[in-house]
């Protein structure tokens, strides 16, 4: 993964969203290594910055950034991958270097970080 740039605003001229701060989009893949089919919840991620900081994906923004590619509520089957985006509003001056999966899919927490 690639460390994220952030953008003002996501969508094109007429349906579009507004950052607060900025928009950071994460492009991602999640497999279900387990035996039962099970739900990917957009909660159970959270992008982190140096100073202990941590932001929820913005549903809204998801929609108008990644189209028809965006992972937001989605059952998973067991061997099965889904792709998608994640979008999160950030402030400006902040430095995301992180994401922390935790709970659903996720049993036990994991931290990746971003370069």
């Amino acid at each position: 993964m690639n460390k994220p740039h952030g953008v003002s605003q996501v969508g094109d001229e007429f349906l579009n969203a507004q950052a607060q701060g900025q928009f950071v989009q994460i492009e991602l893949s999640v497999k279900n290594t387990g035996s039962d089919p099970n739900f990917f919840f957009e909660d159970d991620i959270k992008l982190g910055d140096d100073a202990g900081n941590t932001y929820s994906a913005d549903s809204e923004a998801g929609i108008y950034a990644a189209e028809d590619n965006i992972l937001f509520l989605e059952e998973i089957n067991p061997g099965n991958t889904a792709e998608g985006a994640l979008v999160f509003d950030v402030p400006e001056d902040a430095d995301p270097n992180k994401l922390t999966f935790a709970g659903g899919l996720f049993s036990d927490p994991v931290e990746i970080s971003l370069k």
